[in-house]
């Protein structure tokens, strides 16, 4: 008899509708954060060039959804090490408690990234809980998760870009990473004053 293992289509559509969008959140802000960076960057001295800060923001989103998908490998372990470990010794409760004190004052004065970030854990979560109910096997529950957590964060920020005419951002992005970053860099002016003009 052959087993049928069902998909959970709506589950796994969840996830890919919440990581598209989060792509489309940093699609229509990535430019304002550059500028911002750039700007920042200069009144401390640093000389940064505004499409490194654009490719360095991609890569951070990149790596946040990476990090939500990578830390449900193992979340009984990590759950012990954020919180029992702190407490074997009286310097390391201390430690742990000044540490705890910063991460909720941090998590409060950004509670709006905060928030975004635990919607995306909690999608992906439920992505994990709907696979392994399937009983499918684990490097599976994570490879599908991966691939569907970043093909909705690159399926959220294309559309932002090609829905907004903003070619110029979608064709840098992979101008920079390949051989005809010459031309790129070309028009840092433009760069900038693209999504300017949609807002």
């Amino acid at each position: 008899m052959i087993k049928s293992i069902k998909f959970p289509f709506l589950s796994l559509g969840i996830v890919l509708l919440t990581y598209s969008t989060f792509g489309w959140y940093v699609g229509s802000s990535i430019t304002i954060w550059t500028h911002e960076l750039v700007e920042q960057g200069k009144t401390w001295g640093w000389f940064l060039q505004d499409q490194t800060v654009f490719l360095v923001l991609h890569i951070f989103a990149i790596g946040v959804v990476l990090l939500i998908t990578s830390s449900l490998m193992a979340p009984v372990a990590l759950v012990t090490v954020l919180f029992g470990s702190g407490f074997k010794s009286d310097s390391r409760a201390i430690f742990a408690v000044l540490f705890w004190s910063f991460a909720i004052v941090f998590m409060l004065r950004w509670l709006t990234d905060f928030a975004r970030f635990l919607i995306l854990l909690c999608a992906a979560i439920l992505g994990k809980l709907e696979l392994e109910k399937q009983n499918y096997p684990e490097w599976q529950v994570l490879s599908l998760l991966g691939v569907i957590c970043l093909g909705g964060f690159a399926l959220g920020l294309f559309s932002y870009y090609g829905l907004h005419g903003d070619y110029f951002n979608l064709y840098s992005w992979f101008l920079l990473l390949g051989e005809g970053r010459e031309s790129v860099l070309k028009y840092p002016q433009h760069f900038l004053e693209i999504d300017f003009q949609h807002n």
